[in-house]
Order: C-alpha cells, then structure tokens, then sequence
C-alpha cells in the first residue's frame, strides 16, 4: 500500500468532501456544520485515503442519524 503525501489546506479539503453531502443534508433535514480553527496551514496526507476516510464516517453518519438530527 502505497502513501502519497501531499501537502493540503485541510480545511478547504475537508470542506468540499462535506460539500458532497450537502443535498442529502437537506433531503434528511440534517444539520450539517464544519469549524476549524486553523484555517489554511498545510498538513502532508494521502488526499486519496483521506477522501475515502471522510467519505465512509459522513455516509454512516448520514445512514445512522435520523431525519431532523
């Protein structure tokens, strides 16, 4: 398994994954919010394992939260 770093503005990352929820978020009417208190230092990730982490919490979280939540 191969790692490839790169270095990424996290929450700008982070911010379009949640961007790739937000019709579903308002389907379930689901409070969906991010805060982040460092707001463009770079972090070294793997942008692709990282996707794929955030992907996966957010779909579950989404199947696991009723509407309304």
């Amino acid at each position: 398994m191969d790692i490839k770093l790169n270095n990424v503005a996290l929450p700008q990352f982070v911010e379009e994954i949640i961007n790739l929820f937000y019709n579903l978020a308002v389907e379930k009417d689901i409070y969906l919010e991010s805060k982040f208190n460092s707001p463009n230092h770079l972090f070294a990730v793997d942008q692709d394992k990282i996707e794929k982490i955030l992907v996966n919490l957010l779909s579950n979280a989404f199947k696991n939260t009723a509407a309304d939540g």
